[in-house]
């Protein structure tokens, strides 16, 4: 579920509603069941978005690790130019190692079009230069979708603290949902403060 402006002010709007129920004289005891449950199913969307916003992070974070270090065996090459038979074919087979290596659950996360520009031949400098501003292209496209993801994360991390304003009722649930976003959203911190393959798998598990 995107998150939107309009929908941050229906979740305080919606919170401060159940607070009131729950808290309302003369209320019975099933009404204020519904309105802690409307509180648990709001910390619920907040927690699924939140995370499949991070998947989508960590997925970026770990193609872009592939792609730099394909990258930095192409510049390698580079270096060497005219690059001999013997460091084509030793550049050619790190790169197919870090390509396979670039997964998650099993799924390949390099592009199939750089891929297929990689598998058509790294015969010379200049296919290991046409290969190069593929993948600085690609990465570029990452930096800009990271951007995207991380504006929605702040965005879900104020609705997150628009529900932590209320006087929320007691409950081990509900408890066990905050805790959980916070839990996530302190690693998602670490994340964007400073990337590296640990932190990213952490935010992965």
């Amino acid at each position: 579920m995107k998150i939107t402006s309009e929908s941050l002010i229906n979740d305080a709007l919606r919170l401060r509603k159940s607070q009131d129920e729950v808290k309302g004289t003369g209320k019975s005891r099933k009404g204020s069941r519904e309105a802690s449950n409307r509180i648990q199913d709001t910390l619920g969307e907040i927690n699924v978005n939140l995370k499949t916003h991070q998947q989508t992070v960590a997925r970026l974070h770990l193609e872009n690790m592939g792609l730099e270090r394909i990258e930095q065996s192409i510049d390698q090459l580079l270096k060497q130019n005219p690059a001999g038979y013997d460091q084509l074919r030793k550049a050619k087979n790190e790169i197919k190692t870090i390509v396979d290596a670039t997964r998650y659950q099993q799924e390949p996360l390099i592009p199939t079009t750089v891929q297929e520009l990689i598998a058509g031949g790294l015969n010379s400098s200049k296919d290991a230069q046409k290969i190069k501003q593929s993948l600085t292209l690609r990465r570029d496209a990452i930096s800009g979708k990271l951007q995207m993801e991380f504006a929605q994360i702040s965005k879900i991390q104020v609705s997150f603290e628009n529900v932590l304003s209320q006087q929320l009722p007691g409950s081990d649930s509900i408890d066990q949902t905050i805790n959980e976003i916070k839990k996530q959203l302190t690693i998602q911190d670490r994340i964007q403060s400073s990337v590296n393959p640990t932190t990213v798998m952490e935010l992965l598990n």
